[in-house]
């Protein structure tokens, strides 16, 4: 079975996805820049009862001023999530995450360089098969930077993605 299978042994499958989102900052943020689509990677893999998803996303940002830099932004987050069968055909997840959200200023006189800070969020996804190993996941969360004024955004995102059975030496591994 490709989807999640609560009965399954641990790291049966691995799941491999690549997409783009839209995310949407509170309007303090927003105010100054303006973010391109980011782009977002997943590996996933099912643990007891869960789902752990491994992400990471990149987007570049775009000052709406002069004076303020553009930056650069990688995030990496691990999410753990409750599948859902829905109509044997889809996967509802359900989960929180936390990671790191690294932000790359351009112009390093102006500020520090690089900042890194706590993100946590919750995520709720949809998750089917197209055909045979290949998937469609569409994905939103609800999340926050912790950086000295609170950031909080909220994504959608769309990923296409392919699963296989985990090879013997990678579970192995994992256990």
């Amino acid at each position: 079975m490709v989807l999640s299978d609560s009965n399954a042994e641990d790291f049966k499958s691995i799941k491999l996805f690549a997409g783009a989102s839209h995310t949407h900052y509170n309007r303090e943020f927003s105010s100054y820049w303006k973010d391109i689509t980011p782009i977002i990677f997943q590996i996933e893999t099912n643990y007891f009862y869960f789902d752990v998803t491994a992400s990471f996303s990149y987007s570049h940002f775009e000052s709406k001023s002069p004076q303020i830099t553009n930056f650069h932004s990688a995030r990496a987050d691990l999410l753990l999530s409750y599948p859902v069968p829905v109509f044997n055909f889809a996967q509802l997840n359900l989960g929180v995450k936390a990671g790191n959200f690294f932000m790359f200023f351009d112009n390093e006189n102006k500020y520090a360089g690089r900042e890194s800070e706590l993100f946590t969020a919750a995520d709720i996804s949809i998750q089917t098969k197209i055909v045979k190993n290949l998937l469609a996941k569409i994905s939103y969360e609800y999340g926050m930077v912790f950086t000295l004024r609170r950031i909080t955004c909220s994504q959608i995102s769309l990923a296409i993605g392919y699963a296989f059975n985990t090879p013997h030496i990678i579970k192995e591994f994992l256990k």
